[in-house]
């Protein structure tokens, strides 16, 4: 079921039901982009293969193919998951005056007195992590915690025997679009 919705939208039926899964609109040229990359790797590894089985003949042992199926599973995977994705709901980029952390923020939070940043996106598996940002999917934990919340706001992860105490410092609702025009510019 392919719908398109608001990012308002977004939190205020996040909070209440399940949606399932979800993309940003920015996700879907990229996650295509992907998808045929994954699927070209794909094409090759299968090349490699047949290639391993003709040259080796009858001396070919398992072993000989355990590189290529081991590649192979990993973007079986990850072809899936971008799959499923392009099938989502498609939520568009939060507005620049939302307040609340939601699909599309990059929030600044401490957790236990230390201090990071998170983006919020639908399929992390397409976003390169900057060492001081981490892509953070809204299936997580942490993101289920803080979507709908505002600076100030404290939440308690509690995964562990050590619940840990969360508190939202900082959101930008504007990185996705500037980091969409930079990318749109190369």
């Amino acid at each position: 079921m392919y719908e398109q919705i608001s990012n308002r939208e977004f939190i205020d039926r996040f909070q209440v039901d399940s949606l399932g899964a979800v993309v940003l609109s920015r996700e879907i040229p990229v996650a295509r982009q992907k998808l045929m990359e994954y699927e070209d790797r794909m094409h090759q590894l299968v090349s490699q293969k047949r290639e391993v089985a003709e040259q080796s003949g009858d001396n070919w042992h398992d072993g000989a193919f355990k590189p290529t199926d081991d590649a192979a599973k990993i973007l079986v995977e990850q072809i899936a998951k971008i799959k499923k994705a392009l099938q989502a709901t498609e939520v568009s980029e939060p507005d620049s005056d939302e307040d609340r952390a939601t699909l599309g923020s990059r929030v600044k939070v401490s957790q236990n007195g230390e201090e990071y940043s998170m983006d919020i996106v639908g399929i992390p598996l397409l976003h390169e992590s900057e060492s001081e940002v981490t892509a953070c999917s809204i299936e997580s934990p942490i993101a289920k915690l803080i979507i709908g919340k505002c600076v100030g706001e404290v939440v308690i992860l509690d995964l562990t025997s050590l619940p840990q105490q969360i508190e939202i410092l900082g959101i930008d609702q504007d990185f996705g679009q500037k980091a969409s025009t930079h990318e749109q510019a190369n």
